[in-house]
């Protein structure tokens, strides 16, 4: 895997509200197979075993992005300030 590369915050939002824009409303998948098709410089930034299956759509609110596995839900995103 090559070095981190910087993505600015909300990048993936934008993407998928763009996304919803121009295509209408589309399930999770959907909206990942546009992104994927649309993008030039296609990198995988990261890749983590959650160690358990996945089955739902991540969902993003706030500035997270929360992911439910079969036992646990994620939340992903800056560490709140004390």
């Amino acid at each position: 895997m090559s070095e981190k590369t910087d993505v600015w915050q909300g990048t993936l939002a934008l993407m998928a509200l763009k996304t919803l824009e121009a295509l209408g409303p589309l399930h999770g998948y959907g909206i990942a197979r546009r992104i994927e098709q649309i993008s030039e410089n296609k990198e995988v930034l990261a890749v983590n075993d959650l160690g358990e299956e996945c089955y739902a759509t991540p969902a993003i609110a706030d500035d997270r992005i929360y992911i439910r596995t079969q036992d646990t839900l994620y939340s992903l995103g800056r560490a709140a300030e004390k």
